[in-house]
């Protein structure tokens, strides 16, 4: 889980002092809702 965590970008760019993860929530076609915005478009590009 560690893992998991330490790779998502808030994390790695220390935008929040302190975090608990209580949950995960597994990716799926309901909940993808970002995926097709210009600006995640643009970030899978880097």
């Amino acid at each position: 889980m560690k893992t998991l965590v330490s790779k998502d970008p808030f994390i790695e760019e220390q935008y929040y002092g302190t975090y608990d993860v209580t949950e995960f929530i597994d990716a799926n076609d309901e909940n993808n809702w970002l995926v097709d915005t210009p600006q995640t478009q643009e970030n899978l590009k880097q």
